[in-house]
């Protein structure tokens, strides 16, 4: 999996980043997704965290936030 940053921002306790992902599933198939994420901070800890994924390129289905 590949990341690459397109805009960050960081003010007091609150990060915003937009950033790429790129990588395959487990045919091989390319999967891209643009992915917003914000997280807020408290005490050096994550406090909440918010993120959304919009598939450029791929299947709907290979979009699994699961750990394995």
């Amino acid at each position: 999996m590949e990341f690459e940053c397109k805009i960050h921002m960081y003010q007091n306790d609150k990060l915003f980043i937009l950033y790429d992902a790129k990588g395959t599933n487990t045919e091989g198939d390319e999967i891209i997704a643009e992915v917003i994420s914000y997280f807020e901070f408290n005490d050096q800890k994550i406090f909440k965290i918010h993120g959304q994924v919009y598939l450029l390129k791929g299947n709907p289905s290979d979009v699994d936030m699961s750990q394995e």
